[in-house]
């Protein structure tokens, strides 16, 4: 009985002890995350953007962080975190200074928070800010090739019709020429006829 009794007293010392030394530690992942940053949730795409990226969890009050015993993070985050576990409302109360750190472990965190969000929100108006210059340059290129297109539609329509003209030119002087030969080929025959009649006149001449 006396040995159950010594026991008790250390074994809750001990269990005190593991449960402050995990607050601990909860508080510096905290103050390591407000210094360094706030991990980003991993994702499958690696070409990924900051902006498309989210932050890791983190406990925002005194409540989540009581229960906060890594089981809201990534996998991955998990792998690397020392283990930590849940407390219980009351070790805090036991430890004001402690708690006063926790607090202000909590604030800048959520002050790190909003640094990297508007860091991610730089970056989101800095992407759309190029891409609209980008669509902007792309529109000036498709309009400069759009009126390049339209001035050779229109040089070429020009050098169509100065062609149909000269062909249309040529059509008119070839069939001026052709009317011309059907004269002369009329003359001709007219001629030939002449001939052939006088040449029969003499052909009786010359046998005398």
């Amino acid at each position: 009985m006396s040995e159950r009794k010594s026991r008790t007293p250390s074994i809750a010392i001990t269990n005190e002890s593991n449960a402050r030394n995990n607050i601990v530690l909860k508080k510096n992942i905290l103050d390591a995350w407000a210094k360094n940053g706030i991990p980003h949730v991993p994702v499958e795409d690696v070409a990924a953007s900051v902006a498309e990226l989210q932050l890791e969890y983190f406990p925002r009050t005194i409540r989540q962080f009581n229960f906060w015993d890594g089981s809201n993070n990534s996998e991955q985050i998990r792998n690397v975190l020392p283990a930590i576990t849940r407390n219980a409302n009351d070790t805090l109360r036991r430890h004001p200074n402690l708690r006063n750190d926790v607090d202000e472990a909590i604030d800048a965190v959520k002050q790190r928070e909003i640094l990297q969000l508007s860091q991610v929100k730089f970056t989101k108006i800095s992407n759309l800010r190029g891409q609209i210059a980008m669509e902007k340059k792309l529109r000036s290129i498709l309009e400069s090739a759009l009126v390049d297109v339209r001035k050779q539609q229109k040089d070429d329509r020009r050098s169509y019709n100065d062609d149909i003209a000269g062909l249309s030119s040529q059509i008119a002087e070839l069939k001026g020429l052709l009317d011309n030969l059907k004269i002369d080929n009329k003359e001709a025959h007219y001629l030939i006829a002449s001939l052939k009649t006088k040449l029969v006149k003499v052909a009786p001449l010359k046998k005398i």
